[in-house]
C-alpha cells in the first residue's frame, strides 16, 4: 500500500491551478501556482486524514494512481495510517487489543495511532510485524510517490 492520494487538478487561469481529493470531497481546495498549490494539497491532505484517524471517522484506503497526479502523504503519519489499515485488515478492533498483542498497556498501543503523539517509528515497526506486515521506505523524486508502504 502506497500512501499517496489521488488528486484532479484543474486550471484556474494564468499559471493557477487547483486540486481536489475526490476520495475526501469535503476538503477545501488547494489553489495557486504548482508549487503553492501542491504545498497547499499536501496540508490539507494531512489534515483531513490526521482528523478523521483521531475522532475515529472512516478513512478511505489509498487509491491507485486514478486522479490527474496524487499528493503523498507525510512519512510521519503514512506509518500511523499504515498500522490503521493493518489493524482494520487483521480484524484487531481496539488499542487495548493491539496494546496486548505486544505486550504493552492500551495507552501507549493508542499513542502509535494518535496523530497528536509522537510514536517511534521502530514500534510501529514492531506493532505491523505483529499484524504479519512490514514497513519500507522508498525515496523518491518529488512528484513520483508517498516514499513510505506497507507491505
Amino acid at each position: 500500500m502506497r500512501f499517496s492520494y489521488p488528486a484532479l487538478m484543474r486550471y484556474a487561469g494564468g499559471q493557477e491551478i487547483e486540486l481536489t481529493f475526490p476520495d475526501l470531497p469535503d476538503t477545501p481546495i488547494a489553489q495557486g501556482e504548482e508549487l503553492e498549490a501542491y504545498r497547499q494539497a499536501t496540508e490539507i491532505l494531512t489534515e483531513a486524514l490526521a482528523t478523521r484517524l483521531k475522532i475515529g471517522a472512516p478513512l478511505p484506503a489509498p487509491a491507485p494512481e486514478s486522479g490527474d497526479t496524487s499528493v503523498p502523504v507525510p512519512g510521519w503519519l503514512a506509518a500511523k495510517l499504515a498500522l490503521y489499515f493493518a489493524m482494520q485488515r487483521t480484524g484487531v478492533r481496539s488499542a487495548a487489543e493491539l496494546g496486548g498483542a505486544l505486550g504493552m498497556n492500551a495507552k501507549s498501543a493508542a499513542r502509535l495511532l494518535d496523530p497528536d503523539k509522537r510514536a517511534r517509528l521502530e514500534d510501529i515497526e514492531r506493532a505491523l510485524a505483529a499484524l504479519g506486515l512490514r514497513l519500507t521506505l522508498e525515496l523518491t523524486t518529488r512528484g513520483e510517490g508517498s516514499g513510505i508502504a506497507a507491505h
